[in-house]
């Protein structure tokens, strides 16, 4: 497969056109959405240990959903879901699918799995949406956390407004955009939708939100006037 959806999704092109179902982040007695994915690294080096699903949606292309916790400044893989055909059939008569666990059948005998195998930074919604993107995590909401993980083990927590978040998220793809790897998928871009001049780049900033927001340029990266 070409190298431009390879790095964007790993899963088909056509996945990439729409919005995604998040993971779920334990933390501080709360739950969140979480718009990064920390088990594909760890997929990559063990690319059948999640059961196959027989049923295929298009909000949710990577096939399950991993339930993440930070806990004592750790980030645990605490649980996996695919989706599975229902038992019984409503009064109508149908059938839905629906979630299960499938991490005891991953994992035997382990209460949860430390992500060693991670570093990256997480990028946490924590407020209303403010522009829906239909198109991969690239949504934006009022104001957000964000983790940075190295190995890991949380090294920082933050809190950003919208605005300061975009100036987060601009560094970002301005330090990515100086990268061998951009290089290689800008001229994707360009020779698989025939694309030129900067058109590539701002589908790049919306379709390849989740890789470039995701990589750790500095550890002392935040956005400038973080905080509620």
């Amino acid at each position: 497969m070409a190298l431009f959806f390879a790095l964007v999704l790993l899963i088909p092109a056509t996945a990439t056109t729409t919005a995604q179902w998040p993971e779920t982040l334990l933390f501080e007695g709360k739950e969140y959405s979480l718009h990064s994915n920390p088990l594909k690294p760890y997929l990559a080096d063990h690319p059948d240990l999640v059961p196959k699903s027989t049923i295929i949606s298009s909000a949710n292309w990577r096939g399950y959903i991993a339930t993440w916790e930070i806990r004592n400044g750790q980030l645990l893989l605490v649980d996996v879901l695919i989706l599975k055909p229902g038992d019984e059939p409503d009064e109508y008569g149908i059938t839905h699918s629906k979630y299960v666990s499938v991490f005891d059948e991953m994992f035997p005998d382990r209460e949860y799995l430390h992500a060693v195998w991670y570093t990256g930074n997480l990028i946490i919604p924590n407020g209303k949406l403010k522009r829906y993107v239909h198109l991969g995590w690239a949504s934006t909401y009022k104001k957000y956390l964000l983790a940075t993980v190295v190995d890991g083990t949380v090294t920082k927590v933050w809190a950003a407004k919208f605005k300061d978040f975009m100036k987060f998220r601009e560094s970002q793809f301005e330090k990515y955009r100086q990268t061998e790897e951009y290089a290689r998928v800008l001229d994707e871009a360009r020779e698989e939708e025939g694309w030129d001049g900067p058109e590539a780049e701002e589908f790049l900033f919306e379709r390849l939100t989740q890789r470039y927001l995701s990589i750790v340029f500095d550890e002392n990266d935040q956005p400038e006037s973080a905080g509620e």
